[in-house]
């Protein structure tokens, strides 16, 4: 979906009489369906491997490998309530199948079209196992069976944290930071990350403090009790691990092949030369950075008990406290084992198990909750994954969404005023930005039931959103300045969805988190576009005229994964491979991305109604 009017990249301050008006009244510039005419096949922009080339860990440097997932599994399942149990969760989390994800493997197609060799640099973060061990053929051809499961328990749990210099805590930092020399990461984002050469893991617990230790555990996993990390020590102890800038090493996307700033555009760097400040790189996307400047980064933080219920104070500060909500249970077995150990009630754990206070579910909670169904039956990788663990993930992401936005509508007269409040501790919707959306569905109704009036209707048959004048949509649009567009041959008003030769945001009307600052927003290049929100302003308010003869209204917000016009586009754009026709045909199983209501409103008489059923002025 795209605004009806193409906004100028770069509308700021232009008075005060204007941006007064603004700020008085929201307006979400509605969308229209992407004017796709034939797109043809260009020649791909000539970028080289250096083009592409990032600060921190680079391929082919780790002395150890990482171990399979499976090895984890081991002690780290099958022991206690399923629901919490570390394995379990990530199997059904987006982090697991990022490199299995379809929408993933039908955009690496175009982009490697657009710009050759581009998917090796979405590698980095999709499929860390094989970009580190050099097995990043840009097509993905190159992975193993253990590279397909994606953000793997070694990838994170031997991430170093760049800026520990002097190793503190964690002494062996301070020679691995050493050694890289000028590949220190300016930043945490593009995928600049740092991993222990070595397998000494990292977590959130000193086990030796807590008595899980026993010195003579050692290689392969063969303890009865003890700790089976590390050969001679224990895993060391990282804050790090507990910090947003561990997620946001990936959750930051810039592409270097690009560098400037959201004031002055983005022009492509010179090919054969790596982009000398990767900060500079067009953001493609930047959760980290939304988190970075909100109100939850803060000392203070915000009171938010709904993502995380056994906080003592619930109070959300990084990432963690929000998509690995905290749990009252065991993290691990003492014994390893595949067979299922709980007690004959089923529920009760194992005895024999490390136990903790509180400890982060590795569930990894987002939004995604479509592509997760697609993997059930797709015609590859539905043998790899697990049944029921998708499932938990699916109800996991759903409940999410329900959780990162809340509506208040009210009726006066013939005026419906609707505020959608930003939750979250990032832009309302965040993330990948192409084909996910977010909108206001409104219907009013007269006594007997009729509908008098509807705006941001979904028609599930075709999977459309139906334009209308006063449709309130919410998302971000990405495309090519006149100028690169120009330089490539292709037109610049029908040339979409092009991740990989994306230069300019071209519209963004998401909802801020707590905490926005217009001018922090613009000094990190990821300012509102074609609209304008106050400082401190985290909802966004719509009005509705309706007709005479009004008797109740309802009012949804719904998010959905992938519009119909960017599948389409997924399939009809690739010249390559069946990527694309695999994810259409994968949409047309699984009701084509449906959308999820966030939250709802109704008003009946004039009054709200609240389920359990009460009626309040």
């Amino acid at each position: 979906m795209k605004p009806h009017n193409k906004p100028i990249l770069y509308v700021f301050i232009a008075s005060a009489i204007l941006i007064t008006f603004l700020i008085l009244t929201f307006s979400a510039s509605p969308p229209t369906t992407l004017a796709s005419g034939p797109q043809g096949n260009p020649t791909p922009v000539p970028i080289t491997p250096e083009d592409l080339f990032l600060p921190g860990t680079q391929p082919n440097t780790l002395t150890t490998d990482f171990l399979p997932v499976s090895d984890c599994r081991w002690c780290h399942s099958n022991y206690g309530q399923q629901h919490i149990e570390p394995y379990f969760n990530w199997a059904g989390s987006m982090m697991a199948q990022s490199a299995r994800d379809p929408v993933f493997w039908a955009a690496v197609a175009i982009a490697n079209q657009d710009a050759e060799g581009a998917g090796s640099f979405c590698l980095r973060c999709h499929a860390p196992n094989a970009w580190l061990n050099g097995r990043s053929a840009p097509d993905g051809s190159q992975l193993t069976e253990n590279d397909y499961d994606g953000i793997q328990c070694h990838f994170c749990h031997r991430m170093v944290d760049h800026t520990n210099v002097a190793g503190v805590g964690i002494p062996r930092d301070a020679d691995i930071i050493a050694a890289l020399g000028v590949n220190v990461p300016p930043v945490f984002g593009a995928g600049m990350y740092v991993i222990d050469p070595e397998d000494e893991r990292r977590g959130p617990w000193n086990l030796q403090d807590e008595g899980w230790y026993v010195p003579d555990c050692t290689p392969p996993l063969t303890c009865g009790e003890g700790n089976p990390h590390r050969p001679l020590d224990w895993p060391w102890e990282s804050d790090f691990h507990k910090a947003s800038e561990t997620c946001g090493v990936c959750h930051d996307l810039l592409n270097p092949v690009y560098s400037g700033n959201q004031t002055d555009g983005y022009a492509v760097d010179p090919v054969g030369q790596a982009n000398p400040d990767p900060a500079s790189g067009f953001p493609e996307q930047r959760t980290y950075t939304e988190w970075l400047l909100s109100e939850y980064a803060t000392p203070a933080g915000v009171y938010a008990p709904q993502f995380n219920p056994y906080l003592p104070d619930g109070i959300i500060h990084s990432c963690q406290d929000c998509h690995m909500a905290s749990v009252p249970n065991a993290s691990a077995a003492l014994e390893r084992s595949f067979v299922p150990c709980r007690l004959e009630d089923g529920v009760t754990p194992c005895p024999n198990i490390v136990t903790h206070d509180l400890v982060p579910n590795h569930d990894l909670t987002g939004s995604n909750a479509w592509v997760l169904e697609t993997l059930k039956i797709h015609p590859v990788f539905s043998d790899t994954v697990d049944i029921d663990a998708l499932d938990a993930g699916i109800a996991r992401a759903e409940a999410m969404l329900q959780k990162a936005a809340t509506l208040t509508a009210t009726l006066e007269a013939n005026t419906l005023f609707v505020r959608v409040i930003n939750e979250t501790g990032h832009k309302l919707p965040t993330g990948y930005p192409e084909g996910r959306q977010m909108w206001l569905e409104v219907t009013a109704y007269d006594m007997n039931g009729n509908i008098i009036y509807q705006s941001g209707v979904y028609d599930e048959a075709t999977a459309t959103l139906i334009e209308d004048p006063d449709l309130t949509w919410f998302g971000t649009w990405q495309g090519l300045s006149e100028e690169w567009a120009a330089a490539l041959g292709v037109d610049a008003d029908t040339y979409h969805f092009h991740l990989a030769l994306n230069n300019e945001v071209q519209f963004d009307n998401r909802i801020p988190p707590r905490g926005f600052n217009n001018a922090a927003f613009l000094a990190a290049s990821i300012a509102p576009v074609g609209v304008t929100y106050a400082d401190g302003q985290y909802w966004a308010d719509v009005q509705y005229t309706l007709p005479d003869g009004v008797f109740s209204v309802t009012v949804e917000l719904k998010h959905q994964i992938a519009s119909r016009d960017y599948i389409e586009f997924l399939r009809d754009a690739n010249f390559t491979n069946d990527a694309g026709d695999i994810l259409y045909d994968l949409w047309t199983q699984t009701n084509m991305s449906p959308p999820i209501v966030m939250a709802d409103e109704m008003i009946v008489g004039g009054y709200k109604i609240y389920l359990p059923i009460s009626i309040r002025p």
